[in-house]
């Protein structure tokens, strides 16, 4: 399962480098395109990950940049700025 969201950060010259350091960013659910989607499965099966948090860049020409994958995740404060705790989701599966 995936739960991508969009951060725009791109607005404020603090936060265009890293988005943990401005204030108040808009963070919104977001659907991935199903090519991306395929291309994340492998890349998480190659890794044997059964978790984990995928950073990735979208262009203004549409372009998707992988960045990292934390095989830790990171859900509980971007779950909740996305309105989809993510927490209670992984406690539930437990």
């Amino acid at each position: 399962m995936y739960y991508p969201f969009a951060i725009f950060s791109q607005q404020d010259a603090d936060t265009i480098v890293d988005c943990r350091k401005g204030e108040v960013l808009r963070y919104v659910p977001y659907n991935l395109p199903n090519s991306i989607k395929l291309k994340l499965e492998k890349l998480v099966e190659l890794l044997h990950l059964n978790t984990g948090s995928i950073d990735m860049v979208v262009t203004p020409k549409g372009e998707y940049i992988f960045l990292e994958v934390n095989p830790v995740g990171q859900f509980v404060a971007y779950g909740q700025l996305c309105n989809s705790y993510l927490d209670r989701l992984v406690a539930e599966k437990l």
